[in-house]
């Protein structure tokens, strides 16, 4: 489990990391006009697996400084089903 804060850009930089360790691929997702998703200052992160199938998704704010406890651990709880607990502590 998180146990400090971190910025946008080092839990996204980690998630990469973990989600190469198991053989998956972390890209933005896109609508049908290619457009990536998110909402405002948010940008929208997927893991997918090797034949391209989304296997979770979450939002990373873009706004500068450390993302709050709360925001870094919601985030990690979106991925941790496929690439373990306590992936963006390490």
């Amino acid at each position: 489990m998180v146990t400090g804060r971190r910025t946008s850009r080092a839990a996204l930089k980690t998630l990469r990391k973990a989600a190469k360790e198991r053989g998956f691929v972390v890209g933005q997702p896109t609508k049908g006009s290619g457009k990536s998703l998110g909402k405002g200052s948010h940008e929208a992160w997927a893991l997918y697996d090797n034949s391209g199938r989304e296997l979770a998704r979450s939002l990373f704010p873009q706004h500068p400084g450390d993302m709050t406890w709360y925001v870094t651990r919601s985030i990690e709880e979106a991925f941790e089903e496929h690439l373990g607990k306590g992936r963006l502590d390490k």
